[in-house]
Formats: C-alpha cells, structure tokens, sequence
C-alpha cells in the first residue's frame, strides 16, 4: 500500500508549481495531497493551520530574501523536513540550507522525477533519523542527571549519617567507661536516629532506581483503601507523635483501589512522610477522596497546613534534574526523590500526581489510581 504524503510546495512561478506536480504525478513510491503556497507570508499562514509531511521551498521567494525564507519557517516550524529548491548557479546557498536545518537541496533546472522522489523520501526518512537521535540525547541528558544527583545524595545525605555514626561508635568505643549512662544513651539514640533516616534514604533510592530500570512490574489487585492507608500510616505514627500531628483518614469505607498494593503503600507512605516533615507542631494532615469526573478512577488527597511551596519551586520538585530540596520544619533533611519516585509509580498504576499549594497555608497532593466499581 502506498504512502500518501501531504507536500507544501512554496513556489511563486506557476510554471515550475505545476512541473514539480508533474514530476510527483510518475511516482510508484507514495501518493500525495499538493498544497501551493506563492509567497513566504502565504506558506507560514499554511503551516500554522495545516499539518505536512515534507515542505519544498523555493528560495527565491518575492517577499523574502534566499535562505532569509528558511530561516524564518525553521523559526516556525522545526519538525517537518524541508528540501530547498535553488537556482542553477545557488548550489553554495542549497549546502548553506542544509547547514542551517533542511534536510536535503535540489537545483531548479536540473529537476527530474526520480532525483525529486529519492530527494523527498530521504529528507523524510533523515529527518525522522534526526529528531530519534534528538529524543535519545535528551534521554541521555536526564540519565546523566538523575547519575549527578544520585551521586550528590550518596556524597552528602548517605555519608553524613554513616559519618555521624562511625564518630560516636568511635567515641564510645575510646571513652565508655568514662561516660556515665545518660551520655550513653544520648550517643545510642543518637546513632540510632542517623541509622534510621539513613535506612529510609536507601530504601527510597533503591525504589526509585528499580523503577527507572523498567524490570519493576506492576501486579494490581483489588485494595480496600481505608486498610492500606492505614497499614502503610503505621510506621510513621510515632515520628508524627513527636510533632503532636494527627492523621486522619476521611475515604469512604467503601472504596476498593485497583493498583498495585506494594506501589500503593510505597506512595502513601512517601506522601504522608513528606507532609509531616513540612507540618507544623499540632497540626492536621487529612487524607481525603474526590469522586473524578471520569469514573474509572480515584482522586486521593494528602492535604496539610504546612509551610507550602513557592510557586517557582512546584516543577522542580518533580524535575531529577533539579535536585530540589528543602529543610523541614524541624530542620528535617530530604533527598528530593519521595515526591519523583511517587509520581513514577502513581503513572505505572494509571494515574497521575500533581500538587495544589500556597506558600504559607499548605500543600495538597493529589494523585489518581484505578477504582474498582
């Protein structure tokens, strides 16, 4: 079955238009939709309404000045691939275009059917070629971000507690029968609440990085909500304690998720961590439920009155690159990846993370799964 090409053909001189429609018409390779355009200010109006595979352009144009025509549809318009058509004695400007984005050049003239099609056909398969490599190389950079970041965290917030750790172990080990019990015990706790931010930092980054390798699978299953809510609240009630913050879960008894239980958990714990570490003493964090507009889906919110963010700041607390990070309202230390590492798994399930906040009054996060009706 053949191709059918829609072509943009920018030409002020009728007789070469039709000659090049003529050229197209002996073709066994793809069928096509002509559209003509005689002027620069002609074509750019085309393009912002119209949708084409390939556009050749003349680069005598009455309105515009050799490769100026190029120049500007490139500002317009760098997805489509374009074959210039120059003069007999413009060759140099065709290699000039092909520098500056166009895909291939043919010399007016010297035109014949087959040189046309093979021209075409190459400049759409070049293109395509490029604007691959393109989406590889923008992969590559996030990979190499999401590498700078990883060895930031493990520089800095992995080996500041095992630092920590490694002193006081070293210090009771010279002095303990010097230090009375109480020193001891602060020293014990104190190893211990480097080890514990430590483990919950690791446990998070090997989450996140199993995700990343796409081995990660996601089993979902039929989850009542109000269970693994709670379930997954569980270890975190104690550090909420210790800031008089009250959880409370207000989904209905009735709802059943259908996600992935692990991932789930994984996300709830990650979002209600994430909003007692920004809470403020004796404050409310509420986990509500919205009914979505569309029905196949759940609408959870983890809603705090905490410190918000900053408008500037929302992107880039999803963005790798970025690395964003803040301090707690006690001074508590992230890595920037909880909130990254839940939109990745909320995505896998189906749904979708975005936040609601203002900067002073709170945050809501809100996040949407499967329902089971």
């Amino acid at each position: 079955m053949k191709q059918n090409l829609n072509i943009l053909l920018v030409e002020d001189n009728p007789g070469d238009a039709l000659l090049i429609e003529e050229l197209l018409l002996d073709n066994d390779y793809f069928s096509f939709e002509l559209n003509n355009a005689a002027t620069l200010k002609e074509a750019k109006e085309t393009i912002a309404t119209n949708s084409f595979d390939i556009i050749l352009l003349d680069l005598g144009l009455p309105d515009s000045d050799g490769l100026m025509a190029l120049e500007e549809i490139l500002e317009i318009e760098k997805v489509i691939p374009i074959v210039v058509i120059t003069g007999l004695k413009d060759e140099k400007k065709g290699q000039e275009a092909v520098k500056m984005g166009a895909q291939h050049y043919i010399i007016k003239g010297n035109i014949e059917s087959y040189s046309l099609i093979q021209s075409i056909l190459f400049s759409i398969e070049r293109n395509q070629n490029l604007n691959h490599i393109k989406e590889r190389e923008a992969e590559l950079e996030e990979l190499i971000a999401q590498k700078d970041r990883l060895i930031s965290i493990i520089s800095h917030d992995v080996k500041g507690p095992i630092g920590t750790v490694y002193n006081f172990l070293k210090l009771l080990n010279h002095k303990y029968d010097r230090l009375d019990q109480d020193a001891i015990q602060n020293h014990i706790q104190k190893c211990f609440s480097a080890t514990q931010s430590t483990y919950q930092l690791i446990e998070t980054l090997l989450e996140w990085a199993h995700t990343q390798s796409g081995r990660k699978e996601v089993i979902p299953e039929i989850i009542h909500c109000r269970s693994i809510i709670a379930n997954s609240i569980k270890p975190l009630l104690e550090t909420a304690s210790k800031k008089s913050i009250h959880i409370v879960d207000l989904t209905p008894d009735e709802l059943k998720i259908y996600a992935d239980p692990d991932m789930l958990s994984t996300i709830i714990r990650n979002l209600i961590s994430n909003a007692i570490k920004f809470s403020h003493h004796e404050s409310l964090i509420q986990i509500k439920y919205l009914k979505n507009k569309n029905t196949n889906l759940a609408q959870l919110q983890v809603v705090d009155t905490g410190v918000g963010i900053n408008s500037d700041n929302v992107e880039k607390i999803l963005d790798v690159g970025e690395g964003y990070t803040s301090l707690g309202t006690d001074n508590e230390k992230g890595t920037g990846f909880g909130l990254i590492l839940c939109k990745e798994l909320v995505k896998k399930n189906g749904g979708d993370l975005w936040i609601e906040t203002t900067e002073g009054k709170g945050t809501t996060i809100n996040f949407t799964v499967p329902v089971k009706t």
